[in-house]
C-alpha cells in the first residue's frame, strides 16, 4: 500500500523582502515534511505598481540560487 499523498506547503511571494523570508521557511518546512512546495504570485492588471510594499520584481526568480 501506498502512503497518502502529502499536502503542499504554499507561499505567496512578490520580491519583498518579507515574502522571501517567508519562501526560505517555506522551502525547509517542505523539506522537511517531505511534501510538495507551491508558490503563488498575483499580478494586478491594473499596471499599478506600489514599489514601497514589494511591487513584483522576476529577478528573484532568474536567479535561480538555492536558498539558504
Amino acid at each position: 500500500m501506498s502512503a497518502p499523498p502529502r499536502s503542499p506547503v504554499v507561499v505567496g511571494v512578490d520580491g519583498s523582502s518579507g515574502s522571501t523570508t517567508a519562501l526560505r521557511w517555506a522551502a525547509r518546512t517542505a523539506a522537511r515534511r517531505q511534501a510538495p512546495l507551491h508558490l503563488v504570485c498575483a499580478v494586478g492588471l491594473s499596471g499599478d505598481r506600489d514599489p514601497e510594499h514589494g511591487a513584483f520584481d522576476d529577478r528573484a526568480f532568474r536567479h535561480r540560487a538555492p536558498l539558504p
